[in-house]
């Protein structure tokens, strides 16, 4: 199996002519019993927006695959083309994957977070979609073969009539398939008939990486380009107060020095240069916050002495601790951490008067898209963004702030740029993952949890909003891993008073429990302990 990038224009070119061959586009409800897509069947348990994918059979039994979903290391180049060709009963050795470009609507939702691109991406919409072609082929294969539907199999893109011992591949039937009406509920396989999901598939870009040849982000090239980097406050929140760049200027391969809206843009022949010009500018920043580590700490345990909202409760956790013979008592507490992932921030873009392209290792392609039109005032769909690898993205992709930088440092110049941060500007202007406390009362009674109490103190996943998601007091994601705890308690009671500090908070990998998880279980222990247990 192989892995191909296509570019916009080959995209509309096989969408619009199928060139003889079966090409199926796949659409999905957004909610259940919503209507369905072009495939005519209902997609139960579609209970969010799913990805689109597109698929086209050839005349010489090729299979092309569209991945909707950026890969990141998780395989979905691999996983989602799998559920296709298993429901097709495709021969994989003739399957190729090629990363979709985004598009606002033809792949669903492109955002690749939460672990979801096949819960919840992908896996009843493709099957579906590989069902379907399945049976079109199967229709095409008993007019060809003059016997009856029923009688004929399907195995590794062959349709096959046992009794004749006679079989047809699917690039031969592909110009016939595609005149057949598409089934309405096609019959999907059941779990022992599966030959690929479930098994030990190679990932299909292995190679590639271990080669070296798979393009991330900061392997774009494109002919004419610059580097750039984006010198960025040196404190949180901070804007510029005055700059000198004639020291800037006066690097070898600095071309350029300009302001836009998150820094100073550096422009230069190499990355190392422009890291090296945007070292010897003279700037100085300000800014109002200026509050320390400790004093973020005292913050939030003054929070665990406060007023809070009621997140969880059942039986009566503080009645039952204030009789309590031995309760037991502890605080822990976890700090704001940035994502560090592996490859840096970057992005490249070109804009031109009439269209823009951005080539982006993002978790958000339609973001990176809607960003560029928004920005560059062009329509949507004159903004091609590609889908690189990406070196890592755990939640952090998924916002734009790196493709803005790209953007307008390409809106004041006449070529292609790739923007790359610092490491440092990388750690200094994270969305980090919240900084949180709890302060847990527990008691075992006869040897078992008898009551627990947890204050949770911290910010909300996004201090944009203030009464964080959900539009309640209490906001999700600071409680998931304490709400969601597995432990039978008779006595619980989970509270949170919300911290309004403004340090950038967003997605970072396992997102609530990542702190949380290791809270709770921390103090489990601490009461196992405490009762003879452990």
């Amino acid at each position: 199996m192989t892995v191909r990038k296509l570019d916009r224009r080959d995209f509309v070119k096989i969408g619009l002519t199928t060139g003889g061959g079966l090409a199926l586009g796949i659409s999905f409800a957004t909610k259940a019993g919503a209507e369905a897509g072009p495939l005519g069947g209902p997609l139960s348990g579609a209970d969010v927006f799913q990805p689109n994918a597109f698929l086209r059979l050839d005349p010489d039994g090729s299979l092309t695959i569209w991945c909707g979903k950026a890969d990141m290391g998780q395989g979905v180049r691999t996983s989602l083309p799998m559920i296709v060709a298993d429901e097709m009963d495709a021969d994989w050795s003739r399957v190729e994957t090629v990363q979709a470009d985004a598009h606002p609507e033809k792949y669903g939702r492109q955002m690749t977070v939460g672990s979801s691109s096949v819960r919840r991406g992908g896996w009843t919409g493709l099957r579906v979609a590989g069902a379907s072609a399945r049976e079109m082929l199967v229709a095409a294969g008993a007019a060809a073969l003059g016997v009856p539907a029923s009688e004929l199999t399907t195995r590794s893109g062959r349709v096959i009539h046992e009794g004749s011992g006679r079989s047809m591949g699917y690039g031969e039937l592909a110009v016939a398939a595609s005149e057949m009406p598409v089934p309405e509920s096609p019959r999907l396989k059941t779990a022992a008939e599966f030959t690929l999901i479930g098994t030990n598939v190679p990932l299909v870009d292995t190679e590639e990486k271990v080669t070296g040849r798979a393009v991330f982000g900061l392997d774009v090239r494109v002919p004419g380009m610059l580097f750039a980097t984006v010198a960025k406050p040196q404190v949180l929140g901070g804007s510029l107060v005055s700059m000198d760049e004639a020291a800037a200027r006066a690097v070898p391969g600095v071309r350029d020095v300009f302001a836009i809206s998150s820094g100073i843009a550096v422009v230069a022949e190499n990355t190392w240069a422009a890291f090296e010009g945007a070292k010897a500018l003279d700037c100085r920043w300000e800014s109002e916050f200026s509050m320390s580590s400790p004093e973020i700490s005292a913050h939030t345990a003054a929070l665990c002495e406060g007023d809070a909202e009621v997140a969880l409760e059942v039986g009566d956790a503080p009645g039952a601790l204030a009789v309590a013979t031995e309760p037991v008592t502890a605080t822990y507490e976890v700090p704001y951490l940035a994502h560090a992932t592996m490859e840096p921030m970057n992005c490249t873009a070109h804009v031109q008067e009439d269209r823009a392209e951005i080539w982006a290792p993002t978790q958000n392609p339609q973001g990176a898209q809607e960003t560029a039109a928004r920005l560059t005032g062009l329509p949507v769909e004159r903004v091609t963004t590609h889908v690189t690898y990406m070196g890592c993205g755990w939640g952090r992709r998924s916002r734009p702030d790196f493709v803005i930088d790209a953007v307008e440092t390409a809106m004041k110049l006449d070529v292609p740029v790739q923007v790359t941060w610092s490491r440092e500007d990388d750690m200094r202007n994270d969305q980090y993952r919240p900084a949180s406390m709890i302060r847990f009362r527990g008691a075992v009674e006869g040897g078992r949890l008898h009551a627990l109490t947890a204050r949770v103190a911290g910010p909300p996943l996004g201090v944009t909003d203030p009464r964080g998601r959900g539009g309640t007091g209490v906001d999700r994601n600071a409680v998931d891993g304490v709400v969601t705890m597995t432990y039978m308690i008779p006595n619980l009671l989970v509270d949170y008073a919300r911290s309004e500090i403004q340090v950038p908070t967003g997605y970072w990998r396992s997102v609530g429990p990542s702190g949380n998880c290791f809270m709770v279980e921390s103090f489990i222990d601490e009461l196992a302990y405490a009762a003879g247990r452990d």
